[in-house]
């Protein structure tokens, strides 16, 4: 081996020398070939300390959308409609969005982000799929204590349809 200090070439000491490769164990085989779920208790660290949660689960809430509402030029309430509760990596995303197609008209970044929320079901307009469970639960729980009611709508409903 040569080493090379200030422009002359010396020779290094035969002392140093490559590792030796180290060979893996069985169950290091095993451990490293398998795939380990990933749970809430892999969310700690060591020392009871929590990681930092993912870029899904910070969501936006209402001083995020007054902020962004400024940036957009917008009220906040239509911010705040769009944006609540979404990821707030989406949210900048759309923002650049709106801003780099629409630049000089806060009236038509406006009508955008509305537009894009009530397409993706964003912000105040997501479906919420147990709401709709917990109405049908009540709608049932009422005709199951009223079955004469139910049973006056349904003839009503009959005769109005001949």
């Amino acid at each position: 081996m040569f080493c090379y200090n200030n422009g002359s070439v010396e020779m290094a000491p035969q002392e140093l020398q490559l590792p030796e490769a180290r060979t893996t164990t069985s169950l290091e085989a095993i451990v490293i070939e398998s795939s380990v779920e990933r749970s809430d208790a892999s969310r700690t660290r060591k020392g009871d300390q929590a990681y930092p949660p993912s870029t899904r689960e910070i969501v936006a809430d209402a001083a995020f959308c007054a902020v962004i509402a400024e940036d957009l030029g917008v009220k906040t309430t239509t911010a705040r409609t769009c944006f609540i509760g979404e990821p707030k990596v989406r949210c900048i995303r759309v923002v650049e969005w709106a801003l780099r197609h629409e630049p000089d008209d806060p009236e038509k970044r406006s009508k955008m982000i509305l537009a894009w929320a009530r397409k993706r079901k964003a912000g105040a307009f997501k479906q919420d799929v147990d709401a709709e469970k917990e109405i049908a639960q009540a709608v049932a729980e009422y005709w199951t204590r009223h079955p004469d009611k139910l049973a006056e709508t349904l003839k009503a409903a009959l005769a109005a349809s001949l």
